[in-house]
């Protein structure tokens, strides 16, 4: 890759560019590289569409194998999920991700429900998520105005034993087609925000 001039900030992915997978195995040189940088002081924020740990618990798993980082250097999915559901009023949220980040909405100030209305379907990565599950989202979508709201649309990730699995983006895909009357909002990479 070539330089383009003196770099102001950065950018920096996790999964991929920092660590292999959900494994976090670090790519050999990447701690010497971050912890540089925390050290001369140069600006930099990890990215990430992480939607299976909490945000402290995914720094404090780099920070494990020597990272020298900070909650502060992180802008999440969850994070960024969160603020724009209740920017746009949001309360009632059936979360199609993984159960174990179910009391993270909760914390969050979000009431979860099971099936029937509510404002926002709401997905993330989930190793488990049936077609059953899909189709507790089919009437909220598709007759009750509900906003499917993707925290990322990978269409795969790679799992903790390093194999493919169903992402967010192929769920969303199949949610999308039913046309309903909600909006359809991609929060992670590559949205703006």
């Amino acid at each position: 890759m070539k330089k383009s001039g003196v770099y102001r900030a950065r950018l920096i992915d996790i999964e991929g560019v920092l660590v292999r997978d959900k494994r976090y195995q670090p790519i050999a040189g990447s701690v010497e590289w971050l912890n540089r940088m925390v050290r001369t002081r140069m600006p930099f924020c990890l990215v990430s569409n992480n939607t299976t740990h909490r945000p402290g618990e995914l720094v404090a798993g780099l920070q494990e194998i020597g990272f020298e980082i900070s909650v502060d250097h992180l802008v999440g999915v969850l994070g960024l999920g969160s603020r724009w559901l209740q920017e746009n009023g949001h309360r009632r949220l059936l979360w199609l991700g993984t159960p174990r980040l179910e009391e993270f909405w909760r914390d969050e100030g979000f009431d979860l429900v099971a099936d029937g209305p509510c404002d926002a379907v709401v997905l993330g990565v989930n190793p488990e998520l049936t077609v059953t599950d899909m189709d507790r989202a089919l009437d909220p979508i598709a007759e009750g105005g509900a906003d499917l709201v993707c925290l990322h649309r990978n269409l795969f990730y790679l799992d903790a034993e390093g194999r493919r699995r169903l992402g967010p983006g192929t769920w969303a895909a199949a949610l999308e087609a039913l046309g309903g009357s909600g909006q359809v909002v991609t929060i992670g990479k590559p949205s703006p925000a």
